[in-house]
């Protein structure tokens, strides 16, 4: 990331929610950050439509068009005590209410969730990203090196990311396939648009190994 522009101006904007927390997209494959979802087959359509069915929560994993939520840089929302968690907070309030009528399949975070990578911000997003645990809502999330020792590949070991963002906390998803022995790779495979879609959340430095 290129910290050369006015961080004062870029901080008023993330924090005012003025862009909104996330981006949505739709019918694809992506590739973005460190996170990459790819798949085979034919899907249908540029915009996201409503699932059939209505009930609350549910999504249609046949239908051609679907929704892949992306989720970057919330890191001054979690900045010590200068953050405001309200922007993702309703971010994720929204894509739990909308989740049936865009047929939103999964959400992924590219990194970055806090400034400082200190402990008290991860302590502040916890229960933010709760949210989601909660409604039972597939998502990934990986390391920027806001949230690390940027100096440091994924061989770095323990850290406050890891603590709150350990592969325990993804085991409860039907989404998730598993993480790299040192917990800061992980992948997830769900169904869309009637096919299967890998998608891959890597750190921000992977080691060797990782890349294995």
């Amino acid at each position: 990331m290129n910290e050369r522009y006015d961080e004062t101006s870029r901080r008023k904007l993330l924090q005012a929610g003025a862009l909104g927390a996330g981006a949505v997209f739709t019918s694809g494959a992506l590739s973005a950050g460190n996170a990459a979802a790819t798949g085979t087959g034919e899907t249908g359509g540029a915009s996201a439509t409503a699932a059939s069915s209505k009930e609350a929560g549910r999504i249609d994993t046949e239908h051609p068009r679907f929704t892949l939520a992306i989720v970057p840089d919330t890191q001054y929302q979690f900045d010590q005590d200068r953050g405001d968690p309200a922007p993702l907070t309703a971010t994720f309030n929204w894509l739990i209410d909308n989740r049936t009528d865009e047929n939103i399949v999964f959400m992924a975070h590219l990194g970055d969730v806090t400034e400082n990578a200190l402990a008290m911000e991860f302590a502040q997003a916890d229960p933010v990203f709760k949210i989601l645990d909660r409604a039972r809502f597939p998502y990934s999330v990986l390391a920027g090196n806001h949230d690390i020792d940027g100096s440091k590949d994924d061989t770095r070991g323990p850290s406050p990311y890891l603590d709150t963002f350990s592969p325990r906390r993804f085991r409860w998803m039907p989404t998730y396939g598993g993480s790299t022995a040192n917990g800061y790779n992980s992948y997830h495979v769900f169904r869309a648009g009637g096919r299967q879609w890998l998608l891959l959340a890597m750190d921000w430095r992977p080691s060797d190994a990782s890349f294995a």
